[in-house]
């Protein structure tokens, strides 16, 4: 629509007090315009009638996050609405029940899922890149508060090998150090808990309603009903009560990279 009335990138842009770089990420897809600003492109455009309304209510349903996907390992289609919930998220907590959750993954140790789980060669490196590029949210001069509860299963797996598994364990702890950052352990000794049916993401926001996101081999889902919120909320809290303090979860991590090093 852009394209027939002359206008650049760089001029809409100017136009409409976007930048341009705002604008070739709503072109190609990788962000969804809030409703101001597709107001403000769709009027510089000249988009009116049916057409105007066609768009507004695909931006709309982009950011109706009750929706399910499948298909192939990592979902592609579902994360660049994971990536704009994480980046406009005032706290995030993921449960992680098989492998130490994503915001705080290591390059080979995100490697080496990608290489169990099949993904194209071809396509692990991107895949990599785009998942380490995530965590700056975690770093940011205004950073995320980021609680992560991990089973002790999780930490003791071999991903990678054990010289992988000791370097994730101890960039956990150094992690862990942050104000931002909550590490805790659900151990062993618990036995079955609440939580065993599922790793989970829970996102919270300044002005919305939280929303919690799951994600399997080949399907994952956006829920913001608000009873299904609420039942992860609470799960949330009994999870991170029934977990070792971040002092206590800490002693266990340095633990396993003992155990680690002893068998590289």
């Amino acid at each position: 629509m852009r394209k027939p009335t002359g206008l650049g990138i760089v001029e809409l842009g100017k136009q409409i007090g976007l930048s341009k770089s705002t604008v070739s990420r709503i072109e190609q897809g990788e962000r969804v315009p809030t409703d101001a600003e597709l107001h403000l492109i769709l009027g510089a455009l000249g988009v009116v009638g049916s057409a105007r309304e066609a768009l507004r209510k695909l931006a709309a349903e982009a950011h109706e996050p009750n929706w399910l996907a499948t298909g192939g390992t990592g979902l592609p289609e579902q994360l660049t609405t994971l990536v704009d919930y994480e980046s406009t998220a005032t706290a995030i907590t993921e449960v992680g029940l098989v492998v130490v959750p994503g915001l705080l993954q290591t390059r080979e140790y995100c490697r080496a899922i990608y290489l169990s789980a099949g993904v194209p060669r071809n396509e692990i490196d991107t895949r990599v890149s785009t998942r380490l590029g995530r965590q700056r949210i975690l770093t940011d001069t205004t950073p995320v508060e980021f609680n992560a509860v991990i089973d002790e299963a999780a930490l003791r797996r071999p991903v990678g090998g054990s010289a992988a598994v000791a370097d994730q364990l101890r960039h956990l702890l150094k992690m862990g150090e942050r104000d931002n950052i909550t590490v805790q352990v659900l151990p062993q000794s618990l036995g079955a808990h609440p939580g065993v049916d599922g790793s989970y993401v829970l996102m919270e926001f300044a002005a919305e309603s939280p929303i919690v996101h799951l994600e399997q081999y080949r399907a994952g889902a956006f829920l913001d009903d608000r009873e299904d919120v609420e039942a992860y909320r609470s799960l949330t809290d009994i999870l991170r009560r029934d977990a070792l303090s971040p002092a206590e979860s800490a002693g266990l991590i340095r633990d396993c990279i003992t155990e680690q090093e002893s068998t590289g």
